[in-house]
């Protein structure tokens, strides 16, 4: 009974000890706290800050990579749209339309299968959706009606190109393709349709070429959700529909760019993925940069989970928490270098990329040339004007090329400018050559006035290309009138105005105008603006010291202005010396 036994004393004294302790307590745990409260916040502080560079890094990485592909890949099938469109509408397939010339049309299709490999079959229904002309010959083709299929009477109730969805054919079921309709017209009156079926099975090649991370990839879906492009599907095995319905992907069917976690419906995995929409013969097709959420989000777990274990040797070692502080600044540094590494090797895909498709362009383009002017003979005028389209189509390409190349370098920081002083003539002389036929083409005139004494510093290439920008632009939006390129010596700097009489621009397109995105500005079907070229342009005249401004009033015509530094007389002196020098020794080696 003695435990029960205690006194009035005891329970002060044991009262007394307990609060003692208490205090003891609190005096050692205010300042611990309020030195380790800090820490703990700039922890928080460090892995919200970890988390949004991440998450601000991969959405970045997505956006660029699946833009720079959704250009090339618009550019590709709109170039076959042009091209369809060039054969719909020349004299020779239309009489042969009209006629109902079947071995002559058989002639023409063959002709484009020959020079355009990625169509793999060209045919041609009447205005009642019957097929009757074709090449190669499919089986059981000739006479089947078509009126039924939606691109027939798209295009015969608009008059306008359309593209189909993917779809595969039962005579190639390792070949799927998408229909590029055009229809045939003669004075407003409808003839038929011409159809190329376009082979994607080079977009899909494409697509695999871009890793996002370790498993990371890219897809590219039609109007209706089928998977065009897989990477990691043979392609045309089978046509995967399982993208229809999803939420993110409706989203970018209605135009909205956007960066969601989504369930990979083929994989079941957890992504999170850019839906870029892109616009194909008035129809949304879909770009997906997607990587796994996993993956994409693993360095910062890493650094969340150090972030924890420090939290928790902090509790008794301030000490050690700053030194895991600065191991976890190390694993952010690293993290953002691995992303920044990332970001280089798209960069560097691009370029590779522009690099390779400007080969064959420029020797098409030689080719071409070379058959216009006659060095593999005389051809009929059906076919030189077949080829004189061909050849604008090229150049407006390799045009193309050169900007997603040029907006490579200027990413990479590798693009060089090489001053030189040069006549403001010369300079306009080369950004006109290659669009004074296409102005002529389309009954517009080019030329150029003013001073043509006034030397400038400059880089003849880059200036030329920036100038080409406005005046391909000018040509592409002028219905009457033409373009005139104006010299001048203005405030002590050299001026090349491009002006043209077309459309005009209100303010709100002109404040994007110089912009990484640009106008993209279409004024048919089937052409548009790629949106970097004044972009670039802007770039290339800041580096040589000059500027490129606009100014446009709508329904009026619109004015660039292009300024560069003047060259001072003993730099032109210089250059004409070396000139002269260059052209003495050329003669004496020809003597």
């Amino acid at each position: 009974m003695v435990r029960t036994q205690t006194t009035e004393n005891g329970d002060v004294r044991e009262g007394t000890l307990q609060k003692k302790v208490r205090a003891s307590r609190l005096k050692w745990s205010v300042p611990f706290l309020a030195a380790f409260m800090p820490i703990i916040l700039l922890s928080v502080y460090s892995f919200q800050v970890s988390s949004n560079s991440v998450k601000l890094l991969v959405e970045e990485e997505n956006i660029s990579a699946s833009g720079n592909l959704a250009q090339l890949i618009v550019q590709d099938i709109k170039q076959n749209v042009r091209l369809a469109h060039a054969i719909a509408s020349i004299p020779g397939t239309t009489k042969a339309v009209q006629g109902h010339d079947e071995v002559a049309l058989r002639t023409r299709l063959k002709a484009i299968m020959v020079s355009n490999p990625q169509v793999h079959r060209a045919f041609v229904v009447d205005t009642e959706g019957v097929l009757w002309s074709e090449f190669p010959t499919a089986i059981d083709a000739y006479g089947a009606d078509l009126s039924d299929l939606g691109w027939f009477r798209s295009v015969k109730e608009k008059n306008m190109p359309y593209i189909s969805g993917l779809y595969i054919r039962p005579q190639f079921p390792d070949d799927p393709v998408v229909a590029i309709a055009v229809p045939i017209l003669t004075k407003g009156e409808f003839l038929g349709v011409l159809v190329f079926e376009y082979r994607v099975a080079h977009l899909s090649r494409w697509l695999s070429n871009v890793r996002l991370g370790i498993r990371g990839h890219m897809l590219l879906l039609d109007q209706h959700g089928s998977l065009i492009a897989p990477p990691t599907i043979a392609v045309g095995k089978i046509l995967v529909k399982d993208y229809i319905g999803i939420e993110a992907i409706d989203r970018a069917h209605k135009g909205e760019l956007h960066t969601s976690e989504y369930i990979e419906p083929t994989t079941k995995e957890e992504m999170i993925a850019t839906f870029l929409p892109i616009s194909v013969g008035g129809n949304k097709w879909v770009v997906v940069a997607q990587q796994p959420k996993v993956e994409a989000f693993a360095l910062l777990n890493e650094v969340k989970k150090n972030l924890g274990i420090a939290g928790g040797v902090l509790t008794f070692f301030t000490l050690i928490m700053v030194i895991a502080l600065a191991r976890m600044g190390g694993r952010i540094v690293k993290l953002n270098q691995e992303l920044g590494n990332k970001n280089q090797a798209l960069k560097d895909f691009t370029s590779i990329v522009s690099h390779q498709l400007k080969a064959p362009i420029t020797a098409m383009r030689w080719n071409i040339e070379m058959i216009l002017d006659g060095d593999y003979g005389e051809i009929s005028a059906d076919l030189r004007e077949i080829m004189e389209d061909l050849h604008e189509v090229n150049i407006s390409n390799y045009h193309l090329v050169m900007e997603i190349l040029n907006v490579s370098r200027l990413d990479r920081g590798v693009v060089e400018v090489k001053l030189t002083p040069l006549p403001l003539a010369e300079i306009a002389q080369r950004a006109v050559r290659d669009y004074k036929e296409a102005a002529k083409r389309a009954g517009l005139y080019l030329k150029v006035e003013g001073e043509v004494e006034t030397f400038v510093m400059t880089d003849l290439e880059k200036t030329a290309e920036s100038i080409t920008n406005a005046i391909s632009n000018a040509i592409k939006y002028t219905k009457k009138g033409g373009i005139t390129v104006t010299l001048s010596d203005k405030n002590g700097m050299g001026t090349i105005e491009v002006a043209d009489t077309g459309d005009g621009m209100d303010s709100e397109m002109i404040e994007k105008l110089f912009s990484r995105t640009g106008v993209k500005k279409s004024n048919t079907g089937a052409e548009s603006s790629s949106g970097l070229g004044l972009f670039i342009a802007k770039k290339f005249m800041k580096m040589q010291g000059g500027d490129v401004t606009v100014s446009s009033e709508v329904s009026k015509g619109t004015t660039f202005t292009y300024t560069l530094p003047l060259a001072s007389q003993k730099d032109i002196d210089e250059f004409k010396n070396n000139k002269d020098t260059t052209d003495n020794d050329s003669a004496e080696e020809a003597n």
